[in-house]
């Protein structure tokens, strides 16, 4: 059978022309290569060899990079020498996994991409998902690092998950933002457990976030390296599994705060860990405005040495709390905290609070009957002494069996906390002048 061949003319005056053909995308770049087209040719698979390049020559820094000859799955080593940063790189029809590190300004298509095994792929910019007429993916697969500078915007509505094959790796963004009109951004797919890093810019949008409702799902979610918010509701349905909030910060090792100033809905885990904070400033009114069934009846566990902390006048749900072993439930400032689920502290967990005000105290109201073991009560982050007298610091249901053993002050107190003590359903402070002033007339 003789060769079939196309015609075509151009009638624009544009830089890159697109066509497809039988299935196939074709690409014609016209005017002076800015950058360096991938071949393959010398079979190696390495991006330093010169023969896998048109023209013989290996890309240096700041070149564009097309790969879009590669139709099928392929692995390329990107082993270029000096750590480039390469321009905008154009990827093809195929898959292409990349093994060592490949930094560029922006990818044409990132669900052609995966990130092999201690490899890093990053981009300086934003990834932009418009889902309208399709399920989108973020990338192909992930088992090492995949780093977007900027956020990854979810838009249209259809689903869009972070990526199409079961990841071992991370997925590390400056932000999240979903602005999809009828569907919600997936931080998991069927049955994978997915970890994430967020930067500054935080999790934000109108939809929310939704883990996969399905048991085996997982999401691990950190600071990148520095405090991020969650301005956006996350669904958790899940049973077995759930969502991992470490407060560390991924590359520094930090802890950081996670500021949630939107809720956890629906039911399911949330663990707490790492050397941060969960700060919780978020009640079912803000969810509610927002979602359909606003059921919030997720289950927190805090585990050493984090800190789940309730600013006053927020509302976590019905969920139960679990405190572990030197880990902390923290009212964040001087005022009235309520819990509504049951609360259980494991010995030597911590009760912690922040007095702000110098004539006020901060205080947790307990709906449910707590279950204590010996509670360690800490005050050593507040930033003012209060004046002399006794604080309510906690109440708990009139019937609870709550024993004045169960509280101990932690080490080191301020040297304004004389002694914590149980009185009817409340647990109070003594609070001791620091010294006597004379004034002299």
């Amino acid at each position: 059978m003789g060769k079939i061949c196309y015609r075509f003319t151009l009638v624009s005056d544009e830089e890159v022309h697109t066509w497809s053909v039988d299935g196939e995308t074709l690409v014609l770049k016209v005017g002076e290569m800015a950058g360096k087209s991938w071949t393959g040719l010398a079979g190696d698979g390495k991006m330093s060899t010169p023969g896998n390049w048109y023209g013989g020559e290996a890309p240096v820094d700041g070149d564009e990079l097309y790969f879009t000859s590669v139709r099928e799955a392929t692995e390329i080593l990107a082993d270029i020498p000096g750590s480039p940063k390469f321009g905008d790189v154009l990827m093809g029809e195929g898959v292409i996994t990349f093994s060592g590190t490949l930094a560029a300004l922006s990818f044409s298509d990132t669900s052609k991409i995966a990130v092999a095994a201690g490899a890093t792929v990053s981009l300086d910019g934003d990834i932009v998902l418009d889902t309208t007429s399709a399920m989108a993916y973020i990338v192909d697969k992930v088992d090492g690092e995949f780093i977007v500078g900027g956020r990854i915007y979810a838009f249209g509505k259809n689903d869009v998950r972070p990526t199409v094959n079961a990841s071992t790796g991370i997925i590390a963004a400056g932000g999240i933002a979903n602005n999809q009109a009828n569907w919600v951004f997936r931080l998991a797919s069927d049955n994978q457990t997915m970890r994430w890093a967020i930067g500054r810019h935080g999790i934000t949008g109108t939809n929310g976030l939704w883990l996969f409702a399905n048991s085996k799902v997982k999401v691990d979610m950190q600071p990148y390296d520095c405090d991020f918010e969650i301005n956006d509701w996350i669904g958790v349905r899940t049973s077995a599994q759930g969502l991992f909030l470490n407060t560390t910060g991924y590359t520094d090792g930090l802890g950081h705060t996670i500021m949630a100033n939107k809720g956890f809905v629906r039911e399911g885990n949330l663990y707490v860990s790492g050397l941060g904070a969960l700060v919780c400033n978020y009640s079912k009114d803000d969810i509610a405005a927002s979602y359909s069934q606003p059921n919030c009846e997720v289950k927190f566990t805090v585990r050493e040495p984090a800190t789940l902390a309730l600013v006053p006048g927020s509302d976590i749900g019905t969920g139960a709390v679990k405190v572990e072993s030197n880990a902390a439930l923290r009212v964040e400032r001087t005022g009235t905290a309520t819990l509504y689920g049951a609360l259980t502290c494991d010995d030597y967990a911590k009760l912690s609070f922040r007095f702000t005000e110098k004539n006020a105290a901060p205080k947790l109201v307990l709906e449910q009957a707590p279950t204590l073991g010996l509670v360690h009560i800490d005050l050593s982050e507040s930033s003012e002494n209060p004046r002399r007298g006794v604080y309510t610091i906690m109440e708990w249901p009139a019937d609870a069996e709550v024993s004045q053993e169960s509280f101990l002050l932690a080490t080191p107190k301020p040297n304004w906390a004389q002694r914590v003590f149980v009185e009817g359903n409340t647990l109070k402070l003594n609070v001791v002048s620091i010294g006597t002033m004379v004034y002299m007339r």
